[in-house]
């Protein structure tokens, strides 16, 4: 079973540059298509992402990693260069990046690849971005959500008060020494459309099949913003627990061999988005 991969350039509506990887089967196609959104200081080639996006093309699946256009990621694919334009990736930003991947599945240079049927898988913060698009896009018929994020409000009073003097704060990036600038641009993006990006506010309103998939020893997005998210919408949402799997699902950047925690994520998600095809549970 040769997996193919084909790289892909976009540009959204303000010509920023989006860069992507289709993964499939040929013999599978066509097929549903699974678009995937990293999360913060996340990119489509860090540590398990190609591994995922290979599982899920075996199992007959069009799977799509993509770089947020603001993501920090420049010519070198497997690390952060352009931090000005992390310093900017705003919330409405990553919407638009993703609505351009969206449209590009349904435009005629995507026809004989997919069925027609269109479903996102976001992780950490890229969770919360996918549930904004989901309630406001048709076209995705499933969602999952990975270590997903249940709100976009992670300033504290420090921060804010930090944004309004200096117009930049500075965040310490988990398990390093290493700390990023974001601008205040950032901050008042979220402030302006706070309803809009009402995370638990938007999953509620959906109606359509939704897994989250959450680590028992996640200290990046505890337990409990899962469970906010399951409560808000009980009647359409699917939670599994992932025992001993932190943030990460106990990966790390660059990959070597996948854990089972992150196996067992991947198969409760295909499993998941199988079972709604095969009992025709999509509207």
């Amino acid at each position: 079973m040769k997996i193919e991969v084909e790289p892909l350039s976009l540009k959204n509506p303000s010509g920023d540059k989006i860069t992507a990887d289709i993964h499939f089967v040929k013999d599978f196609l066509p097929a549903p298509v699974v678009i995937c959104s990293h999360g913060f200081l996340g990119f489509k080639d860090w540590g398990f992402i190609p591994y995922v996006a290979d599982r899920f093309a075996k199992e007959g699946f069009v799977f799509i990693k993509f770089n947020f256009s603001h993501n920090g990621i420049g010519e070198n694919p497997n690390k952060i260069t352009e931090f000005d334009k992390l310093a900017r990736n705003t919330i409405s930003k990553q919407l638009e990046d993703l609505t351009s991947v969206i449209d590009y599945v349904f435009s005629m240079k995507f026809e004989g690849l997919t069925n027609g049927q269109v479903f996102l898988l976001g992780y950490s913060g890229g969770g919360g971005i996918s549930v904004i698009k989901a309630v406001e896009d048709e076209r995705v018929k499933a969602l999952g959500l990975w270590a997903s994020i249940s709100t976009f409000r992670r300033y504290s009073r420090h921060q804010i008060e930090e944004l309004e003097k200096n117009g930049y704060i500075f965040v310490s990036v988990p398990d390093s020494m290493i700390q990023v600038k974001i601008e205040k641009i950032v901050y008042d993006d979220f402030v302006k459309n706070r309803e809009r990006y009402d995370i638990l506010e938007a999953i509620s309103k959906l109606k359509i099949p939704i897994l989250i998939v959450h680590g028992s020893a996640d200290v990046i997005v505890p337990l409990i913003e899962a469970e906010r998210l399951r409560n808000a919408n009980p009647e359409h949402i699917k939670f599994a627990l992932i025992p001993e799997a932190n943030h990460f699902f106990n990966i790390k950047h660059p990959m070597g061999y996948p854990s089972k925690q992150l196996d067992m994520a991947i198969d409760v998600t295909v499993s998941f988005f199988k079972n709604l095809i095969e009992n025709k549970k999509l509207c």
